[in-house]
This record gives C-alpha cells, sequence and structure tokens, in this order.
C-alpha cells in the first residue's frame, strides 16, 4: 500500500467542490472521497485515480447538495457615495486639520491658476490671427557697436518692393505709429495714431463692427477702435462724423468710416486710430519713396505668404535688399533683414529693438511657474503630514473595518475618495479666489494689465482645473492611503500600534518644505532690496521740484516762457527738443577710425542749469555763441570712457552725420534709462527754440503742485485746443519703479505663504510626534521636567531638519539667484549679499520655535495622570 503521506487530490476538483456544495454536508463529501481516492490509488496510476476523483466529485453534485447563494454585494456608486458622504463628515468633524488643508490646497491652486492665465496669455498671443503661421514681420539685423542687434523697423520702401518682386509675398502692409492731438467739440486728447497700408486689415483679423476694410484706401478716412468710438461719441452713431488731428499747429480732418470690434484679450498689438498709410508724406513729411536706414525714417513691415511660401525661401531672397541700403547708409549697416513669425513675435519682444508687439518677460514667467509649482509641492507635503498625523485617531476605525471583512483596497479607495472631496472644495475655492482676489490683485499691481478669467467660456482653463485637481487629489493622497491602510488590526486593537518609528518619509517632506520655504523667504527679501536698490540710486541731477510740459510749437513755449518769468513760483526754465527718460535720439559718431553710437540730446542753453547736472569739465552752452549752436558738443562721462583713458579730448574732432563737432564740455553720468540699464555714452547738441519740444520749469522747493496747477489753468486759457500733457521730472520713472515694486510684492506674498503653509506642515509633524511621546512627556514631567527641556527635546529634531534644508537650500538659492538677476538686470547688481539668507534662518528659526511652543504649552496644561491613565 502507498504512504498516505503521499496520498494529494487533484487540488482544483477540490475548490470546485468546496464551491458548491453546501458547508453542512462538504465535510462529509469531501471526507469520503479522500478515502475512496486512496483506495484507487492504491491499485491504479496517478493519471487514472485523478480522473476517477473529478468523475466521482462531479457525481456527488446532486441538486440537493448545491450551495445556495445570496447576493449581498452593494454597488460602487453606493459604496462611493457612502465614502463622499464621510469625506463630508471627516470635513466637518475635523475642522482644525480640514481647514490646514483645504487653506493650503486652495491657496496653491489660486496661485497655480492665476500663473497658467499668463502663461496662457503669453503663449497664445495673436493666434487668433487667420493663417497666423503665414505671416511674418520682417525685421532687420544691423551692426551696433561691434555686435549684432535686431531691430523691429525696416525701410519704408522695402515692403512694397517684396510685394511687387517676390512671388509667395501675397499681401504687404507697412505700419507707422506718431502722437497727435485728436479733437471732436470739446473733447480734445492726445493721442497715438496708426498709419497702415490698406493690406493691414487684411492680413490682420481685426474685424469691424461698422464700416468696411477697404475704407482705408481713401486718404481721408479713418477707422476708429470700440474704445476710441466710446470716448469721442458717446452714445452716438461716429460714422461720417469729423475729426480733427491736430500735428504742429496744423489741423486736419478726417472723416470717420469705420469703427474696430472689441480687440482679443490676447492681442499683443492693436490701434486707437487708423489712418491710411499715404498720410504720412504730408503730415509728418516722411519721404515715401526713398530707400533710408532705419533710424531716419523707417516702419514696421509685414507680410503674408502663400501655402507655396515658406520664410527660408523668401528669407534668401533678402539680401539684394540690405545691399541696396548698405549703399546708401554706412552709418547704420545692415547685415541681413530676416522674417519672424506673428506668432513668436511677442514673445521674443523684448530681444528686438523698437519692436511692434509687445509682451512678457520670459525669465519672469518662468520664474513665476516654478514658484507655483514649488507652492503646490509644499502644500501637498503638508497635506501628507497633517493626514498622517491625524491618523492616529482612526486607527479603532481601521481596525474595525478590517476586522469586520474591510479589504486593505477598500480602505485605500475610502481614503482616496475622501482626499478628493478634500481637494475638490479646495479646488473650487481655490478657483474662486484666483478669479475674484488674485487675478484683479494681479492687474492692479502690473498697471491694469486686464487679464480675466471665465471658466466656462475657456474648455483650457476649466481642463486646467480638472488636471489639476486630479494630479492634487492622487499625488497628496497616495501616500496617506497606502500608509494608513497598511495598519494591523491585531497591533491597532492591542496597542501596539502608535506610529511610533514611523513616518520617515515625513520628516523627509517637512525638510523639503523647510527647502522651499527657505528659498520662497529669500526671494522675498532680494527683490526687497533690490526695489530699495533703484530707489537709492542717484539720478545723476536733481529731478525734484521740476514740471516739464511738451509744447507742440514754438508759441506754445513762448507762452509758457512768459509765463514762467513773471510766476514766483517758478525759478527759472528751459527749452529743449528731448527730455531725459522721456525722448532721445540714437546717433552715430566717428572719431579717427572708430564708430559707435550714443545717445543724443537736443537741449537749449539753459538746460544744464534748470536740471541740475553739473559740467565737471569745461563748460556748457552759452547763449548766442555761433560755435555752439553749429559744432559743439557736451558729452557725459561715459563718452569719455569710451573713447580715451578718462580725460576729456577737447581737440579732437568728432564725425556726426558728416560734420565735425568739438567737445566742449563734460557732464556727470545720469541716469536717462532704468537704473538697471547701464549708463551709455550720451551727447548733448544745442538747437534753436523752434526745435524746442519741451519746457523744463523749475519751481520753489515745495511749490510744485501750486505751480502746475496755474500752468495748467494758463495753457487752458491760451490753448484751448491742445490738452495739457505737463508731468513731473520725478515721474519719469515711475512705470519701472511700478514694475519693481509689483514683483516685490508678488515676491513677499509668496514668502508669506510659503511660511503658512511651512508652519502648517510643522503643525502636523509636531502633533503626530507629541502624540507618539505623550507618554514620555508625561513621565517626564510627573518627575519635575520644566516646559523649557521639554521644549529643547521636541525641538532638537525639527532644527536637525531645517538645518539639513539650509544647508541644501543656501548654496542653491544664492547661485540660481544671482543667475536670474543677471538675466533680469544685467550689470545692475554685483552679488546677493548675505543679509536675506541670515533673515530666513532667523525667521524659520522663530516658526519653529512658535509652532512647537504653541504645542508644549498645550501639553503642560494637560494633566500627566490623566495621559498617563489612558496610555
Amino acid at each position: 500500500m502507498a504512504d498516505r503521506s503521499d496520498i494529494s487530490p487533484p487540488k482544483w476538483a477540490d475548490r470546485c467542490l468546496s464551491w458548491f456544495c453546501k458547508d453542512e454536508l462538504l465535510e462529509e463529501v469531501r471526507g469520503d472521497l479522500h478515502e475512496f481516492y486512496g483506495m484507487e490509488r492504491a491499485k491504479k496510476s496517478a493519471l487514472k485515480a485523478n480522473w476517477s476523483y473529478w468523475y466521482h466529485m462531479l457525481h456527488f453534485l446532486r441538486p440537493f447538495a448545491i450551495k445556495k447563494r445570496i447576493r449581498t454585494r452593494q454597488t460602487p456608486i453606493a459604496m462611493y457615495r457612502s465614502y463622499i458622504k464621510t469625506g463630508f463628515r471627516n470635513l466637518k468633524r475635523q475642522q482644525l486639520a480640514s481647514f490646514i488643508n483645504v487653506f493650503g490646497l486652495a491657496t496653491t491652486i489660486a496661485i497655480s491658476l492665476v500663473v497658467y492665465v499668463l502663461i496662457d496669455r503669453q503663449f497664445s498671443l495673436d493666434d487668433f490671427h487667420t493663417d497666423a503661421d503665414q505671416i511674418f514681420a520682417v525685421q532687420t539685423r544691423i551692426d551696433w557697436n561691434g555686435t549684432e542687434e535686431t531691430w523691429g523697423r525696416t525701410p519704408l520702401l522695402l515692403g512694397p518692393s517684396l510685394e511687387a518682386e517676390v512671388p509667395q509675398v501675397t499681401e504687404m502692409a507697412r505700419v507707422s505709429r506718431r502722437s497727435a492731438t485728436v479733437r471732436f467739440d470739446d473733447n480734445v486728447f492726445n493721442e497715438r495714431l496708426t498709419y497702415a497700408d490698406p493690406g493691414y486689415l487684411s492680413i490682420f483679423n481685426f474685424p469691424l463692427s461698422q464700416g468696411q476694410p477697404t475704407s482705408l484706401e481713401s486718404k481721408k478716412n479713418i477707422i476708429l477702435s470700440l474704445a476710441s468710438s466710446e470716448k469721442y461719441f458717446p452714445r452716438t452713431d461716429p460714422i461720417g462724423k469729423d475729426l480733427k488731428i491736430i500735428i504742429d499747429g496744423k489741423a486736419y480732418l478726417f472723416t470717420v468710416t469705420g469703427v474696430a470690434q472689441k480687440f482679443p484679450e490676447n492681442a499683443s498689438f492693436t490701434f486707437d486710430f487708423l489712418l491710411p498709410f499715404e498720410n504720412l508724406k504730408d503730415m509728418h513729411g516722411l519721404d515715401l519713396q526713398g530707400w533710408h536706414d532705419i533710424k531716419s525714417q523707417s516702419v514696421f513691415t509685414f507680410i503674408k505668404l502663400d501655402q507655396s511660401g515658406s520664410s527660408p525661401q523668401v528669407a534668401s531672397q533678402l539680401k539684394s535688399y540690405s545691399d541696396v541700403v548698405n549703399e546708401i547708409n554706412t552709418d547704420w549697416p545692415v547685415k541681413q533683414f530676416g522674417l519672424y513669425p506673428l506668432p513668436s513675435l511677442a514673445r521674443n519682444a523684448q530681444y528686438v529693438r523698437e519692436t511692434y508687439a509687445s509682451g512678457s518677460t520670459p525669465e519672469i514667467l518662468v520664474m513665476f511657474a516654478i514658484i507655483s509649482l514649488l507652492l503646490l509641492a509644499s502644500a501637498c507635503f503638508n497635506y501628507v503630514n497633517i493626514s498622517v498625523s491625524m491618523a492616529q485617531k482612526r486607527l479603532s476605525e481601521i481596525a474595525i473595518r478590517k476586522v469586520v471583512g474591510g479589504q486593505r483596497k477598500q480602505l485605500i479607495g475610502q481614503f482616496l475618495t475622501e482626499n478628493f472631496v478634500l481637494c475638490f472644495v479646495a479646488t473650487i475655492i481655490g478657483a474662486l479666489l484666483g478669479i475674484y482676489v488674485l487675478l484683479p490683485g494681479i492687474n492692479v499691481l502690473f498697471s491694469g494689465s486686464g487679464y480675466t478669467i471665465n471658466i466656462f467660456q475657456d474648455p483650457a482653463i476649466l481642463g486646467f482645473l480638472v488636471v489639476l485637481f486630479i494630479a492634487l487629489s492622487l499625488i497628496s493622497g497616495a501616500y496617506p492611503a497606502f500608509y494608513i491602510s497598511s495598519f494591523k488590526p491585531v497591533a491597532i486593537l492591542k496597542g501596539k500600534e502608535n506610529l511610533s518609528g514611523k513616518n520617515r518619509l515625513g520628516k523627509v517632506f517637512l525638510t523639503a518644505q523647510f527647502f522651499l520655504t527657505f528659498i520662497a523667504i529669500v526671494s522675498g527679501f532680494l527683490f526687497t532690496s533690490i526695489n530699495e536698490f533703484q530707489e537709492d540710486q542717484d539720478w545723476g541731477y536733481q529731478a525734484s521740484d521740476l514740471l516739464v510740459v511738451p509744447v507742440g510749437d514754438h508759441s506754445q513755449y513762448q507762452a509758457l516762457k512768459q509765463f514762467a518769468s513773471q510766476s514766483p513760483g517758478i525759478v527759472s526754465s528751459a527749452g529743449s527738443g528731448s527730455q531725459i527718460g522721456i525722448s532721445s535720439g540714437q546717433t552715430a559718431i566717428r572719431i579717427l577710425d572708430d564708430k559707435f553710437t550714443v545717445r543724443s540730446f537736443n537741449v537749449g542753453p539753459a538746460y544744464f542749469g534748470v536740471m541740475d547736472i553739473d559740467i565737471t569739465k569745461g563748460r556748457g552752452f552759452e547763449m548766442g555763441l555761433a560755435s555752439d549752436e553749429v559744432n559743439n558738443l557736451v558729452v557725459n562721462q561715459a563718452f569719455i570712457e569710451q573713447i580715451s583713458n578718462g580725460e576729456a579730448p577737447f581737440d579732437q574732432l568728432i564725425n556726426i552725420d558728416g560734420e565735425s563737432y568739438k567737445i566742449v564740455g563734460v557732464t556727470e553720468n545720469f541716469h536717462f534709462d532704468d537704473f538697471f540699464s547701464p549708463i551709455t555714452p550720451a551727447i548733448f547738441r544745442l538747437v534753436p527754440e523752434a526745435r524746442f519740444n519741451y519746457i523744463s520749469l523749475k519751481t520753489v522747493p515745495g511749490g510744485l503742485n501750486d505751480t502746475e496747477a496755474l500752468v495748467k489753468a494758463e495753457w487752458t486759457d491760451q490753448f484751448p485746443d491742445s490738452p495739457y500733457a505737463g508731468f513731473f521730472q520725478e515721474e519719469v520713472f515711475d512705470n519701472f519703479f511700478a514694475s519693481t515694486g509689483s514683483l516685490k510684492s508678488v515676491m513677499n506674498f509668496v514668502a508669506m505663504v510659503a511660511i503658512i503653509l511651512s508652519a502648517m506642515g510643522l503643525f502636523g509633524l509636531v502633533s503626530l510626534f507629541i502624540i507618539k511621546k505623550l507618554k514620555e512627556y508625561s513621565i517626564r514631567k510627573v518627575l519635575g521636567a520644566h516646559g523649557g527641556h521639554i521644549i529643547g527635546l521636541v525641538s532638537k529634531q525639527f532644527i536637525v531638519l531645517m538645518s539639513i534644508a539650509l544647508i541644501i537650500a543656501a548654496p542653491f538659492s544664492y547661485y540660481g539667484f544671482e543667475l536670474l538677476f543677471e538675466q533680469m538686470f544685467p550689470g545692475s547688481i554685483d552679488t546677493v549679499s548675505a543679509g536675506p539668507f541670515l533673515i530666513t534662518t532667523a525667521i524659520l528659526l522663530a516658526v519653529i520655535f512658535l509652532t512647537i511652543s504653541s504645542h508644549i504649552l498645550q501639553l503642560l496644561r494637560m494633566n500627566p495622570v490623566k495621559n498617563l491613565r489612558l496610555e
């Protein structure tokens, strides 16, 4: 007889028997079958015995023996409905933890939504134009002080030549922007005019709500934007009305023949008043038939290619046109003309001098995107720590669910569903916060940028929120769900499961959060220091108590000069053709064999005195001195450093446009651009009063506002057809100050959010730590330990975590911000100081101390005997 220990009936036959046979008959039937199988194995081979076992097993399954099943399985819909209800109940029951999690996630979602809108707007600029990929801006690569630069302007005749001679070019439009006074009845304003060829409205998709695009073909027609129409003709049909445009005291009449629809928000360029291009000749004196350099008489040129044309193919044909320009002009040699696709025009605007389109600085957008990702990561770390710390209160629930048959995957599903509920609430609140709080704040900070969000009309934004909601729900909820569901029910019920020795990943998360918070706080301090840096800069002249009034002609200058001489509040006055910080020119000069470009200012003889610009060497201009009016220059110190070793070469001849000049004076360096742009060489030339465009009025100290009110009243009385446009000289850099100040405000807000998130994450981990060590601290308190000792015990490991984060974050942020500032503000900031890093470290230490102290104070108020009894 075979050894019975080797007898093993077919396992699948036994499993089928267990599945189908009633429980009360199973043991008896299985015993009989096993005994029969043993006898069969003694007489037959294993294969035959197995087949015999299967046959007799199936023979035993009579109808009376088959198990009847009652299905009580809960449907997935009902199960998840229950999970969702539990999630909302937990939100209500665990109010503090829910607030911390929802606040952190909602705030970072709002920030991410706003950053997405900013980036999406930048990368969708001008994509509403039909066939945008076939529209190109022609731009000019020139030799600028020995380096190549891209300019947005081209010679006047380039566009018509391309349209006539390049078969791939189907349409062409030249564009020029000028300023003028516009009047209708009592409405008089200084406005920006856009002159364009008829192809402008067929190349670009700016549909008209009234009129026809062909109206640009008639020289005396004008098309208004919707905003301009409402400004000059409120509640009135403007079609057929005549507008008066005043340039240099001469009036021109134009008939309104069209009104544009509201421009899309993602338009990088628009127009207020659109006039036929031919008017540039009569109104501004441009020679429309000559090839000129891009400095004196130039325009923006756009072309549209047919489907067979490609930009490299057309660009290769542009070489001959650069040769034509260079034969006429040698001071501004053209390297080549290039084609730039319309969709990329605004994105690359900062790399092009005098570009037609405008867009955001890419470095700032990248920085904002990184900030939003870091804050999202910080909020997720925060959620994980809080969720795990709160798990101690749910251990009994977890154990009971497992004891009554709950599977781990069901617990994971439950915790993930509860997390979906929390993230859904946070997403709704975050979207509302972004739309109604943060985005309006961004618009205010950045000078009414006009960003709006309509989730239901923009599927991309809605899709972004949905993707962000799902990603946050999974990323923030995965670790707590898998971690909490892994607890053993027996250990929980025996009191052996108290999270002791676990949650090392939580410490990693907190360290990462300290790292991110350190960078955020440092960035706030650094951008604040940048703002203070530019506010403390010496302008190089005295900008206070200076009122500057633009004048349209010589009669206006004479009238204000006469008024200034009789006004006791005005100390002195000076006329000029240019104004520091407002207008200047670019001039190519030659000294022997060297050629370079300088910034040029046309001024009157009294300009240096009124502006308080110090003449350090030589002299300024003198009234009535013929040589000053013809061939003398005053230059700044940067000019001298450019051409010599610091000594002013007063006898050196300087060639400008074929004329010879000599230096008679040297001024201190002064800022004529923003304070982050290096001071470059500049020259002053004396011009007669007939060429004055500004009059600068020096007022008595503290009398600027009163004097302006008197000047404005005098202007309105004498020149009712011209709007008053005076300004304070100290306001010329206000846009720059506002931009850097806005950036500082944004970074300070980010730092504040990072501090709050870090404190809340620390709160969660400290809570978990104290719960684990409650018995130990109670014993220490009973034995006489004081609060400071316990604070030290709790703080020790968190200070270690912060130190690790500091060691990593300090060099990372130091070199990272140096690189960023070099890109954003080249040459203006030498190095990042150590002060912000030390202050940030102190702030993080204070956050740790205050957060831990709040827990310890609560612990010290508790009765240790009660804690030990509970243990």
